[in-house]
């Protein structure tokens, strides 16, 4: 595994790029609570149906363009971070989602794929 992804809305790539993707506590799709993590996708593909699941279950709607950003696993490797299956929104969402709870730095990610949610 060389990439992660993440889904984002366009409103938070100024911050993103500023401070690194944080993980955050709050809620998530089905609005039950979440522990403080930021979560990711293992592969790329179909990210545009899910951004779309996660756009209609999102309680504000700041940016109708969906962002698809690209991590460098690098930063996982190097600092031998642990990855955390989330069963739940796996199942939620019928994809493999993984969690960490620590900052990534801009410098491992990068924009790959904008969309914008009609």
């Amino acid at each position: 595994m060389n990439k992660l992804y993440h889904i984002t809305f366009e409103n938070n790539l100024d911050n993103i790029f500023k401070q690194g993707l944080i993980p955050h506590t709050g809620l998530k799709i089905g609005y039950s609570p979440y522990p403080h993590r930021i979560y990711f996708l293992l592969d790329d593909r179909d990210w545009l149906n899910l951004g779309k699941q996660l756009y209609r279950k999102s309680f504000i709607h700041v940016s109708r363009e969906l962002v698809l950003l690209e991590i460098d696993y690098k930063i996982i490797r190097e600092n031998k971070l642990e990855l955390n299956e989330d069963t739940e929104l796996m199942f939620d969402l019928g994809r493999f989602i993984e969690s960490i709870s620590v900052i990534i730095p801009p410098k491992y990610i990068k924009i790959k794929e904008r969309h914008w949610v009609v």
